[in-house]
């Protein structure tokens, strides 16, 4: 009988009878006791028991599928997951698919028997409420130090501020930042001419230098103003406020109305996913169409070749998608997202690489490109060389795709969700399920959370917001 061993910790269970060599002096014990050898020791320390992410987990797993291992032994249940459908998929699927048996030393049951079945299925149930109840002390916990006035003690600290001893204080050099970004603003700079000026002058906040996207979400977050915000509700806060009230209520009407502004130019979409998609091959766009017999499907331009202004390669082969098997895709992520705290965690540290500012300039080029030939057409006309007529359809065409780019432009500079809790990111994913919501609704949604979505054949790579 070759028999894994699973060890492991977690950051808040650091007694002895946890520790990973007390795990392992006991389980090898237990084998020597019933002549079981061991094949080989897998440990994942300090590691959250509610993802299966885990290096020593993954290795495991893989040994397993290779007919390496025929039974694995654990010290504890909720040392192999807390998460109730991870644990029986592990047992189910991974496991009990490959005949290698699972057994927990100190709940003394393995699967090899029905009432061992029975067992792991009742004390899954208790491991995932037993995270549950973590969770939910964590999220008390900054339920009650907002409504203190404290900030709940994130890594992603306010810029402005510093976190000393438990509190937000000013951080002076930022602050002055802050201040002259407030007063260009409120003089009808744009935004991005405010980074540029930011950076000519050689100012950087703690987390590099400004961008569009970083000064709106300063000026809009409501800790400059001594709040600090749980969810909807917002507390006033222990630390000293970096702009007065006045000027923040004057930043918030401008923000509001650059934003309307912004909302009118696009035509209504039709798709969930429009104007998200990307190609990873030819970096062309992917458009929803459909195939006559009543079923759409989300196909790179390049490769469908609808719009030769479109084709970015002609030799583009890249996968076309079933919109609505798309669509659910996304929808899953981000029913991820709502209900598990773990996965939101998960995704912030794992999300694929982007440089949002490529993909700007791109977008930038295009849309002059559209100017300089509405611009020589004028010429023409001028010229007495093309019909106005002529002249009318084709610039009515153009400034069509000009409105289009713009509105992915402005989407892709917005503020990131660097700096909103998991809870907010949870919120906002939630809101999916409103079944009274319009397709609108539900693409603003992603767009708070999405910068673009990248299709490499059978992989979709989303490039998150936080």
């Amino acid at each position: 009988m070759r028999v894994a061993l699973y060890p492991r910790v977690s950051g808040h269970e650091q007694e002895d009878n946890y520790s990973i060599p007390e795990q392992i002096e006991r389980m090898k014990k237990y084998c020597e006791s019933r002549d079981w050898m061991v094949y080989k020791i897998y440990t994942d320390s300090v590691q959250t028991g509610a993802t299966m992410d885990r290096p020593g987990l993954q290795s495991m797993i893989k040994d397993i599928e290779n007919g390496k291992i025929d039974m694995v032994l654990v010290y504890k249940l909720d040392r192999l997951s807390r998460s109730q459908k991870d644990t029986l998929y592990l047992i189910e699927d991974v496991f009990d698919k490959h005949d290698v048996g699972f057994t927990s030393m100190t709940e003394n049951f393995d699967t090899s028997s029905p009432f061992g079945k029975a067992v792991l299925g009742v004390l899954a149930v208790f491991a995932q409420l037993e995270r549950d109840k973590i969770t939910e002390r964590t999220t008390m916990g900054k339920k009650a130090r907002a409504a203190e006035g404290k900030w709940h003690g994130s890594k992603w600290v306010p810029i402005g501020y510093n976190y000393e001893n438990g509190l937000l204080q000013v951080n002076e050099y930022e602050k002055m930042q802050i201040l002259e970004i407030a007063d260009l603003f409120l003089k009808r700079t744009p935004v991005r001419t405010i980074a540029t000026m930011m950076t000519e002058k050689g100012y950087k906040h703690k987390y590099g230098e400004w961008e569009a996207k970083t000064i709106r979400r300063v000026l809009s977050n409501p800790v400059n103003l001594g709040l600090i915000k749980d969810g909807d509700k917002l507390y006033p806060g222990l630390h000293d406020a970096i702009i007065e009230e006045q000027v923040y209520d004057e930043i918030q009407v401008v923000m509001k109305e650059r934003a309307e502004k912004h909302g009118t130019n696009a035509r209504p979409h039709k798709s969930l996913l429009a104007g998200f998609l990307y190609c990873k091959h030819c970096k062309g766009r992917y458009a929803r169409q459909g195939n006559g017999d009543g079923k759409y499907y989300y196909s790179c331009y390049s490769r469908n070749k609808s719009q030769k202004k479109m084709i970015k390669d002609p030799n583009c082969k890249n996968k076309n998608y079933r919109a609505e098997e798309l669509d659910l895709m996304i929808y899953h992520e981000l029913s991820k997202l709502a209900i598990d705290p773990e996965y939101v965690e998960h995704v912030r540290q794992n999300k694929p690489k982007h440089d949002v500012n490529e993909k700007i300039k791109s977008i930038t080029s295009e849309i002059e490109k559209i100017d300089s030939q509405i611009s020589k057409m004028m010429d023409l006309y001028a010229l007495g060389s093309i019909d106005m007529d002529v002249i009318s359809t084709k610039v009515s065409d153009l400034n069509k795709t000009k409105a289009s780019l713009q509105k992915e432009l402005d989407s892709l500079d917005v503020p990131e969700a660097d700096e909103m809790t998991t809870e907010e990111i949870q919120s906002i994913a939630s809101m999916m399920n409103d079944k009274s919501l319009t397709l609108q609704d539900k693409r603003n949604i992603i767009q708070s959370l999405i910068y673009y979505i990248e299709i490499d054949n059978d992989d979709i790579l989303i490039h998150w917001k936080f």
